[in-house]
């Protein structure tokens, strides 16, 4: 019910603000171009008005609200996937920004879900690591533990991925915190946007 009356009130107000953007953006157009008019309905005053003049302001500010709509929308979905993450390894603890991606289905040799770490926050986690071994694909054991490979498919061929244990993975949200333990986390050679780590779709299921 509660939420319910919450829809209702943030569709109301949406229904304000597009009404007056809209009287607002018509406004404007009359007045660049020196059109008299009425503030009581716009009553128009001289009828010799073109009536391109209405229908394109009317299609860019259509195209401009949907844009916007769809840019909103975007990103509430996207801060509904965002977790606040904190990765333990021999080191230490990182605070990291974690997206949990539904189309990430990777998984190792044994069937455990990968995660994806971009390669900056590698190189800020593992600092002094020999960059050279992850160019030739010689990382093992020794270096990372559980480290290995396996094949990735990508648009073009398959390439292999550097993957590797971290002791412990803790996503925090409101509704409490969950821990996982001995982490599978696979190395992306390309950096992220906004998130530093994709989580495996199956992870917070």
């Amino acid at each position: 019910k509660r939420w319910d009356f919450a829809k209702y009130i943030s569709f109301l107000l949406t229904f304000v603000t597009i009404t007056f953007l809209f009287g607002g953006f018509l406004i404007a157009t009359l007045s660049i171009f020196d059109i008299v008019y009425t503030t009581s309905g716009l009553l128009f005053l001289n009828f010799e008005i073109p009536l391109s003049l209405f229908v394109v302001p009317i299609w860019i500010y259509s195209v401009l609200v949907n844009k916007i709509y769809h840019f909103v929308i975007s990103r509430i979905r996207y801060s509904k996937l965002t977790y606040n993450a904190t990765i333990y390894t021999a080191s230490g603890h990182y605070n990291l920004t974690a997206f949990l991606d539904t189309g990430n289905e990777l998984t190792d040799s044994d069937g455990s879900p990968v995660l994806v770490m971009e390669l900056k926050t590698f190189c800020k986690v593992f600092k002094d690591f020999p960059l050279q071994k992850l160019l030739m694909n010689g990382v093992d054991d020794n270096l990372l533990v559980g480290a290995h490979y396996i094949n990735v498919d990508t648009v073009n061929s398959k390439e292999k991925m550097l993957v590797f244990r971290v002791e412990k993975l803790v996503l925090h949200n409101t509704a409490g915190d969950s821990s996982y333990n001995n982490v599978m986390v696979g190395l992306s050679r390309r950096n992220f946007n906004d998130y530093n780590l994709i989580l495996h779709k199956n992870l917070c299921g």
